[in-house]
């Protein structure tokens, strides 16, 4: 089965679970629905196109800014090809961040659908993807590890209570699943 013909299998298997977040966002050049799901639930490999985490050390979390202007607790990026979850985590953390990672623990995934006609010029495929979602302990950090010419212009660790406070409705309530999962380690 191609992604493609999967894509509305998985949406209608996971349409009567209750979503942390849905809401729509807005990527370059595209409208998406988004809903994140945490918990047992699990996701199909069949569709995932990158994967992140929510990172702590101690009582604060890393809280990345990107170009946008935006700031988020969920580093991470592209699954290459033959990769395992775990290692796209690791590797994309480390070059967003510097932070290297003790064990991953899952934590859900965000679900998207591409809302409209699609974009001229956009690259990915038009149809459902899912992004994996963990919770890990921050290890080491190597500033010299860091990709500067990603999207990600930096981050910092910040005292949970203060990311919280900053934090968007969508992130904050991210954080707050992170720190239940976290607790239940």
């Amino acid at each position: 089965m191609t992604p493609d013909e999967f894509a509305p299998i998985f949406a209608a298997s996971i349409a009567g679970l209750t979503p942390l977040f849905d809401g729509e966002v807005q990527w370059p050049g595209m409208r998406l629905r988004a809903r994140t799901f945490v918990g047992e639930t699990d996701w199909p490999e069949l569709l995932a196109t990158s994967a992140r985490a929510v990172v702590f050390k101690g009582a604060s979390v890393v809280v990345v800014r990107d170009a946008n202007g935006g700031i988020h607790v969920q580093p991470g990026g592209r699954i290459e090809p033959g990769e395992r979850y775990e290692d796209t985590v690791r590797r994309e953390v480390l070059e967003e961040t510097g932070w290297s990672l003790e064990p991953l623990k899952p934590l859900g995934f965000h679900h998207f659908q591409p809302l409209g006609e699609r974009p001229e010029g956009v690259a990915y495929p038009w149809r459902d993807f899912v992004q994996p979602l963990f919770v890990a302990e921050a290890l080491a950090y190597d500033r010299h590890a860091r990709d500067t010419t990603q999207i990600e212009l930096g981050s910092r660790l910040t005292p949970i209570r203060r990311a919280l406070a900053e934090l968007s409705e969508r992130e904050s309530g991210l954080l707050r699943a992170a720190l239940e999962r976290r607790a239940l380690s």
